[in-house]
Parts: C-alpha cells; sequence; structure tokens
C-alpha cells in the first residue's frame, strides 16, 4: 500500500505539479504583461447570443465568484486539475526532447566550436605578448585570472550551456565497470553498459528483493526539474517574443518591471536546469550503488576477485 501511495505522489509531482505551473507561470507571463482591454472591449461589442464560449467570457457568473455554487467549482477544480495533468505529460514529453536537442546543438557542437576558438586566441596571445618582461606583482594577477578566476567563471558558464549530465559521480565509473563485467560472466550476455539498461536492472532487483533505495524518489526528482527547466525556458522566449511588441500590445506598466520579470524567468531556467542534470547523476549512482551493495550482501565476487583466487 506504501509502495502505491509513493507511486502515486512521485505521478503527482512528475506531471501534475508541472501542468500546473504550466498554467500558471504562461497564464501570468500573459496576464500581467498583455493589454487585454482592447480585446475585451471587442468581444462586448459582437453579438454573442448564439456563442456559448463567449457568454462563458463575458458573464456575471464566471466573473462574479461570489455567485458560483458549489457544483460551478467544483467542476472548474477538476477541469483544472484534468488540463494541468495534461499539461504536465506535454512538458515531460517535450523537455526530454528539449534536452535530446540541446546535447546536439550545444553540447556535441555550438561548445567544442567555443572551446577551438578560446584555445586558438590564448595560443596566438600568449605567442605574441612577452609576459615576462611585466612586473611580478602584474603576472601573479595575471597567472589568478587566467588560472583560477576566468576559469571558474568558464566551468559556471559552460555548465548551463551544457544539457547532458554526468551518468555516475566521479569515481564511480569504475564501479560500473565492475559491476557489468559481473553479470556479462554470470549471465554469458553482452549487457548493455549504459546508464537506463543499470538503473532499470537495478530497480527490478531492488523491488525483488525488498531492498531500500532512494533511485526512484531521484528520477521523480530529475524528470521534475527537467519538465520545470523546459517549462521556463518556454516562458523566457515568450517574455522575449512580447517584448518586440512591447508598444503594440504590451501594458504601460509592465515596461517598469519587465526586466525583473524576465530575469526571475532566466534565473529559475538556470535553476532547475542545474537541479535536473545533478538529480540524473544521483539517480544513476543510486542505482548503481544499490546493484553493488546487493552483490556484496550476498557474497557475489567480482570478476577481478575471482581471477585472483
Amino acid at each position: 500500500m506504501a509502495e502505491k501511495i509513493e507511486e502515486f505522489l512521485f505521478d503527482i509531482m512528475g506531471l501534475l505539479v508541472p501542468g500546473m505551473i504550466v498554467f500558471f507561470t504562461f497564464g501570468l507571463t500573459l496576464a500581467s504583461m498583455i493589454n487585454w482591454d482592447p480585446f475585451i472591449n471587442s468581444i462586448s461589442s459582437m453579438n454573442y447570443n448564439n456563442s456559448i464560449l463567449l457568454k462563458l467570457i463575458i458573464s456575471n457568473r464566471l466573473l462574479e465568484r461570489s455567485s458560483w455554487g458549489n457544483g460551478e467549482v467544483i467542476y472548474v477544480l477538476v477541469g483544472f486539475l484534468i488540463i494541468s495533468y495534461l499539461l504536465g505529460h506535454i512538458a515531460k514529453v517535450f523537455s526530454k526532447y528539449f534536452y535530446d536537442f540541446g546535447k546536439v546543438f550545444f553540447d556535441e557542437g555550438f561548445n567544442k566550436i567555443v572551446e577551438y576558438l578560446l584555445t586558438q586566441c590564448k595560443t596566438k596571445l600568449s605567442g605574441k605578448i612577452n609576459f615576462g618582461r611585466w612586473p611580478l606583482w602584474l603576472n601573479k594577477l595575471r597567472k589568478w585570472f587566467m588560472y583560477k578566476f576566468s576559469k571558474q567563471v568558464s566551468k559556471v558558464i559552460s555548465e548551463y550551456f551544457t544539457f547532458g549530465a554526468a551518468n555516475y559521480g566521479y569515481g564511480n565509473k569504475d564501479i560500473a565497470k565492475k559491476v557489468v563485467e559481473f553479470l556479462n560472466n554470470k549471465c554469458q550476455m553482452n549487457f548493455p553498459d549504459n546508464w537506463y539498461s543499470i538503473y532499470k536492472f537495478s530497480k527490478v532487483m531492488m523491488d525483488q528483493e525488498k531492498i531500500k533505495s532512494l533511485s526512484s524518489r531521484f528520477l521523480a526528482k530529475y524528470n521534475f526539474y527537467r519538465s520545470l527547466s523546459f517549462i521556463f525556458f518556454v516562458n523566457n522566449l515568450l517574455i522575449l517574443f512580447l517584448l518586440r511588441y512591447k508598444y503594440q500590445i504590451l501594458n504601460e506598466g509592465v515596461l517598469q518591471y519587465y526586466h525583473a520579470l524576465l530575469i526571475f524567468s532566466l534565473a529559475s531556467w538556470m535553476t532547475f536546469h542545474e537541479k535536473y542534470k545533478r538529480y540524473w547523476t544521483l539517480c544513476g549512482n543510486e542505482a548503481l550503488m544499490s546493484l553493488f551493495y546487493f552483490f556484496i550482501k550476498n557474497e557475489v565476487k567480482l570478476p577481478n576477485e575471482q581471477a585472483h583466487e
């Protein structure tokens, strides 16, 4: 029963909550930035006697909350939950496509080009400038800037333009290789040496052996943060698109604080982008360590240990 409740909560976290955030984020952006008065006035002047939709839009019962009945509130709430759940599915699927495209465009293309250009610039500049003539304090400042400060800044920037996450933490790759070697020898097969295969095998093993593992929680969290990252990335594009027509369709008041709205949306994307990659790695680590623990618990000898006997 507890597992069913946990799966239900993970489903809410991964689908329903992102759908609600889609609803509120885009709704808040559109409602706060666009001047809706001309649109509402044009609808009010139309002959809407035969249009149920327009009646709902401008009817007093929809606009005045105090006139709602309990039944209407329930219908609206259920409809909102259903729409949020469907939007959560859309966000989850398209966020996967978004990150797959980001890996191809940035990780395997744009980032390598930028890295190559920076290396070429650094090589040419170092050959033309005689740093030996510089004062000692200035050379120390240059080395600090080039090898510490600028390196750290470039590392942070590259993190946000890198869409692929490490499958395992630093130092755990050797454990993954040993686990795969054992499975190949034990099952007489070529077990796939990839993140998803090890995770699924570990998940089945932990469920069958009743071993507690946090991999399912980390899986739900990385799906959740990946969806949020995609949502706020699209919201950034929406804000930039609306700003192109700021004098035609935007509220006059929004011109005073749209920078804050854009900065908040951008900071949200950067935060969830980083947290998604972190929980992807944590999920891989947890699945790998759970499987490794199972082998040790049952005194299973790894291939290297068998060879020494």
